[in-house]
């Protein structure tokens, strides 16, 4: 669910508490990102942010939320479908990159390739140092 969706002052805690024991919330906030909390009856048990990813340019933004949910769906249920298995946080940064790219096209024609995805993500991550040669 989107944060928009939500009146500003409800707490995240009584999101959680909505939760069965081993559901995921995810809560997108756009290009800043979101949360993810697992949680049940006592609050949440865990929560993740991931980072936003900003897309080149706003097109259409209908479905960003639909892209978002069926790629993380398919880093968690089908990992071979993305090449291999994503741990927590990646599975997001996935999700992320895949809702940034189908906001810069109209309707189907932004829904990106892996390909595509592969190199938002790459382009998010921060750069490593290479050793010294």
């Amino acid at each position: 669910m989107s944060r928009d969706d939500l009146d500003p002052d409800v707490p995240l805690a009584t999101l959680s508490e909505l939760l069965r024991p081993g559901a995921t919330l995810a809560l997108t906030q756009g290009s800043n990102g979101g949360i993810a909390m697992a949680g049940g009856p006592g609050g949440p048990t865990e929560m993740r942010r991931w980072p936003g990813i900003p897309p080149a340019t706003i097109v259409d933004p209908t479905g960003a939320g639909d892209v978002f949910l069926a790629a993380l769906l398919a880093a968690r249920v089908e990992p071979r479908l993305i090449g291999r298995r994503l741990g927590p946080q990646l599975d997001l940064l996935l999700a992320a990159a895949a809702a940034s790219l189908v906001i810069e096209a109209p309707g189907l024609l932004g829904v990106p390739s892996r390909d595509a995805v592969r190199r938002r993500i790459a382009d998010a991550l921060p750069s490593r140092p290479t050793a010294p040669a």
